[in-house]
């Protein structure tokens, strides 16, 4: 089957199932994916995969934001206000039947009221990449337009721009004109001189001479011609005259008039006169509108503001002109304070802020005798301030110069930003640096983690090498506190939902000539310390720009399993050294660039499940937004199939995988593609589909045959599809790899996070069993005397025991138990061995009992064999949960294990049990279900015998609860069974349908049951 998806743009849930009802003849002929894009819709009952996308009206491209939700080629473009019908859906069935391949579109009749509608032709459905289009017969029905709310006027005229239709734009208008509200054609002429600014030349004319054909309304046609004057340069006698007239640049609102202001300031054509025309107050609001209108306003500004000459102004006695000058720096500063992170934006920021200072004399000397545009009383203060320390700068003293400087930006909070960067370009400037490192942190609610990290870098501080600078975010816990005790440079910084804005914020602060950029759940390792201080005791440290460190995440409590990369750490701190990116925030940096072999250590993988679920909410919310704007960024697409499964949407993660992958299929190669395929390869792993991650591995590999995690996820992928040969080449060439990885050129690349650098164990437990299922037996014993772990040891006890057994092979038996079981530490060692001896023992043949027995005598294995102890099986699986770590254990034991199990749920009864036995109890059944439903190691088992076990898990979670005890459950379990025991009540009630609603919705809260669940209503329903 091939792929399609749909994109509806609505907010009407009821409208949406109908669109999807129709729409069945073609979606039965694909695999579908159903686009929503609603700012309203959290969750939609239907039957198909979907994905709910926050749309951005004033998005510039309204197709290319539908093609870019789009995960694949081809697509059906379902708008708001669309009249769909059953006989259009047959035509549009029967035609893509024939040929699927070129993009269609269709008549549409775009009703403007109930009486007056025009014929338009828009795509229904399209194919990325594909210019060939055909017309559909027949017409369908759109009332889009009867909506005339902000949003849809945005998006309406967006699209008739986008599609070159601007005649529509006229006879839409010409039809409305005489019949809607003031304040909605006021939004019209609005939205259309907002849309115009991003147009050709040719387009822009085109729409205004049509506007002034006609002269429906002589006060726009009026403003349109002030504009081509403007833009022109034409001086106009009546120019002031037409304002007044029309009372243009009067009005409290705004309105489109403002634009004669900003085509006035990027034409640098009678600003003067517009300035004595136009009150202090609404010139801030004007700028500050325009300046959100036009993303590159700022850089018109900018060179408006530079060729004032300011010396010849405030030379002329009298002049009312300056407060304006003062107010339009003033806006400047204002706006673009914190968006000035780049080199080139924060020389300008620097610059504005310079010319602010020179304003602020004339206005420190003036202030009574200003008529207008008041200064405050603290902004009064910061003049004086900034007075003060430009006349210490003057006189070369530095040190009292930057201290009056700071002191005050802390007056006002715009003035923050302009103010440190300038002290910083003077500390640059004068290369007087207050210490060799600044240590920046940005922290919120950190309380669990910050002392660890403080501590670990206290000896930089002891050596003043470093300063510490903390910008918390709005923490309400004790984090202030306990970094206090570290440092008295903690700032506050008003959280926006931007990581890199944080992170630059903490950077102007900082006085160092490197920054070193720390989370507070990280903490320098002990180890490493001596090295770095030798580093930066010395001047070597100076021949780089940047430096890198190897970083351990652990993913673990036990601190067993982590992933290792290397990351930057370390920058110089020069102009042009900055973050981007709202989320996953990246450093621009400069070459060249130092790997140090040290390390830093990251625990904030480590989170409980509501910490996990704030987080992903957060981090969901901002790539929303960042998609948003961005549709087409790859970076983002990754990040959010990243983020959906780490939350365990594996299904929304291959969405957006899928939608990158696509993206990327014929673009020139980029080493971050490496990283995309290894994501693509978990997420395909995590839904079994394995033929899709040995593609996306070898991909990789083609490119970069040394990409570790690469070549461990094609061996465990071709070990998940049970190609044992395939699976048994690329686990030897992981391990081989592994022994040497640190010796390649890739493991110290930052762009890449490699996880299987702690999977050796599994690698190893894997490859045993390849050997066990090639019978390859010299090279499994040979593995498994190389194990060291305790852990594997004991997970892959029972495959060596099996094996022993399946060949008579009782000597080397007991060898393995003579070297590695007996004299091990771990005393449970030997009850696990035994466990697996004694299930095959009570079974075999007289001669094979005594050969097993000779081998073992004088042993613990041999008395209790020998004596024949009696314990049931029941009581010695009941044993081994306890002691056993049964999610480590290989394909092969837990096929063994599962089997124990089911016996055991026949018989066991979990009344009067102790509350550890029921949850050892949970335990294995959980696994049971987990291993057999839902990863499908277990083919053997009958639809009863999972039904056995999956009512025993539910009946012991419920038994646990009853006795007080939900902590013993984790988040999700909750969750599930509280929905289940709702679903249970209303089957008592004889409602079946509302109890199937709650057992789906119980999956919902814990989607590793979803498909014992399908089961559990499958048997439901037949029932």
């Amino acid at each position: 089957m091939d792929n399609l998806s749909v994109v509806i743009r609505n907010s009407k849930k009821e409208i949406i199932k109908d669109y999807v009802r129709m729409l069945k003849p073609i979606l039965e002929n694909y695999n579908v994916q159903i686009c929503i894009l609603s700012n309203d819709i959290e969750k939609i009952d239907i039957e198909y995969n979907y994905l709910i996308t926050e749309i951005d009206y004033s998005v510039k491209d309204v197709y290319k934001f539908y093609e870019s939700v789009s995960s694949n080629e081809k697509y059906i473009i379902l708008e708001e206000g669309i009249e769909l019908n059953e006989s259009l859906c047959k035509i549009l069935a029967n035609v893509l039947l024939k040929e699927d391949s070129i993009n269609y579109y269709i008549p549409k009749k775009r009703y403007v009221d109930v009486d007056n509608l025009f014929v338009q032709s828009e795509f229904i459905y399209r194919v990325k990449g594909k210019e060939e289009a055909l017309e559909l017969d027949g017409v369908v029905n759109d009332f889009s337009l009867m909506n005339l709310s902000k949003d849809q006027l945005e998006i309406n005229l967006t699209k008739m721009v986008n599609d070159k239709k601007t005649q529509y734009i006229h006879e839409w208008y010409s039809l409305i004109y005489n019949n809607i509200d003031k304040d909605i054609l006021m939004d019209f002429y609005n939205t259309i001189e907002k849309i115009k600014l991003y147009v050709s030349k040719e387009e822009n004319d085109l729409i205004e001479t049509l506007f002034l054909s006609n002269k429906l309304d002589k006060r726009y046609c009026d403003f349109l011609a002030i504009k081509r004057n403007l833009v022109n340069k034409n001086k106009n006698k009546n120019f002031i005259e037409l304002l007044k007239k029309n009372k243009f640049l009067q009005h409290k609102h705004i309105e489109y008039s403002i634009y004669i202001l900003y085509y006035s300031i990027l034409s640098g054509f009678m600003i003067d006169e517009l300035l004595e025309y136009i009150g202090v107050n609404r010139l801030k609001d004007y700028i500050m509108y325009m300046f959100s209108a036009d993303e590159d306003f700022y850089a018109y500004l900018f060179a408006y503001i530079m060729s004032i000459n300011i010396e010849v102004e405030l030379g002329i006695p009298d002049n009312k002109r300056i407060i304006k000058y003062f107010n339009i720096v003033k806006s400047y500063l204002i706006y673009m304070n914190d968006k000035s992170s780049t080199k080139e934006k924060r020389k300008m920021l620097v610059q504005v802020f310079v010319e602010y200072t020179n304003y602020s004399f004339y206005v420190l000397n003036e202030a009574k005798q200003m008529e207008e545009g008041n200064i405050e009383a603290k902004e009064m203060d910061f003049i004086k301030d900034i007075s003060s320390a430009i006349l210490f700068l003057n006189n070369n003293n530095l040190k009292d110069g930057i201290d009056s400087l700071e002191s005050a930006s802390l007056k006002i909070d715009y003035m923050i930003l302009p103010v440190r960067y300038y002290i910083q370009s003077i500390i640059r400037e004068n290369k007087s640096y207050y210490y060799k490192l600044s240590i920046c942190l940005i922290v919120k609610n950190e309380e669990k983690h910050i002392e660890r990290c403080l501590k670990s870098v206290k000896f930089l501080l002891d050596e003043s090498l470093a300063e510490v600078i903390i910008v918390d975010t709005g923490s309400s816990d004790k984090t202030v506190d306990i970094a206090s005790i570290y440092t008295d440079k903690v700032y506050f910084y008003k959280w926006n939902g931007d990581f890199s804005k944080a992170r630059n914020y903490s950077f102007a602060m900082a006085k160092g000539e490197y920054i070193f950029v720390l989370d507070a759940d990280e903490e320098f390792d002990k180890a490493s310390q001596d090295e770095f201080l030798k580093l930066f005791r010395g001047n070597r440290y100076t021949e780089f720009n940047t430096f890198s460190f190897k970083e351990k995440n652990y993913l673990s409590n036990d601190f067993k399993i982590s992933s290792t990369f290397t990351r930057y750490f370390i920058f110089k701190n020069e102009e042009d050294f900055y973050f981007t990116g709202k989320i996953h925030e990246q450093p621009v940096l400069k070459e060249k660039i130092s790997s140090l072999n040290m390390y830093i250590l990251h625990y904030g993988y480590i989170m409980d499940s509501e910490i996990i679920q704030k987080k992903f909410e957060r981090n969901l919310k901002i790539l929303k937004e960042e998609l948003g704007n961005n549709p087409n960024n790859e970076y983002y697409m990754f990040q959010m199939a990243t983020t959906y499964r780490m939350h365990g949407d594996i299904d929304e993660g291959i969405f957006w995988m899928e939608k990158l992958l696509n993206r990327i299929e014929d673009k020139e190669f980029i080493q971050m593609y490496l990283t995309y395929y290894n994501e693509a390869n978990t997420l395909y792993l995590l839904k079994c589909e394995f033929d899709k991650a040995i593609e996306c591995c070898k991909k990789g590999l083609k490119k970069q045959e040394d990409f570790i995690d690469l070549i461990y996820g094609l061996g465990t992928a071709y070990f998940l599809k049970e190609d044992y040969e395939n699976a048994y080449k690329y686990l030897k060439n992981y391990l081989k790899l592994h022994v040497e990885f640190y010796t390649h050129e890739i493991a110290n690349n930052p762009r890449f996070i490699f996880i299987s650098l702690d999977q050796k164990d599994k690698a190893i437990n894997s490859l045993l069993v390849c050997c066990y299922m090639k019978e390859n037996y010299d090279e499994l014993i040979e593995y498994y005397y190389e194990v060291l772990d305790p852990n594997l040891l004991k997970s892959t006890t029972g495959l060596l025991i099996e094996y022993c057994f399946n060949t008579e092979n009782y000597n080397e038996l007991s060898k393995i138990y003579k070297n590695k079981i007996s004299n091990n530490n771990d005393i449970n060692m030997e009850t696990i061995f035994y466990y697996f001896i004694k299930r095959r023992f009570d079974d075999m043949k007289i001669n094979s009992k005594r050969k097993l027995l000779e081998s073992f005598k004088n042993t613990y294995v041999y008395e209790n064999l020998k004596n024949n102890v009696t314990e049931s099986r029941e009581n010695l699986l009941i044993k081994l949960i306890d002691i056993y770590d049964i999610e480590q254990s290989d394909i092969i034991t837990s096929c063994l294990l599962i089997g124990d199990i089911l016996d055991m749920v026949k018989s066991y009864n979990i009344k009067n049990k102790s509350l550890k036995e029921l949850i050892n109890y949970k335990k294995y059944v959980k696994f049971a279900i987990l291993r057999t439903i839902t990863v499908k190691q277990f083919k053997g088992l009958r639809e009863d015998q999972l039904l056995d076990i999956i009512n025993k898990y539910i009946e012991v979670c419920l038994v646990i609860i009853e006795s007080g005890n939900t902590n013993l459950l984790d988040n999700k379990e909750n969750k599930f069974i509280n929905k289940f025991i709702i679903a249970f009540n209303k089957l008592q009630s004889g409602k079946i349908v509302e109890a199937i609603k709650y057992i789906k919705e119980s999956a919902e809260e814990y989607n590793e049951m979803a498909r014992p669940m399908e089961l559990f209503i499958k048997n439901l329903v037949k029932n």
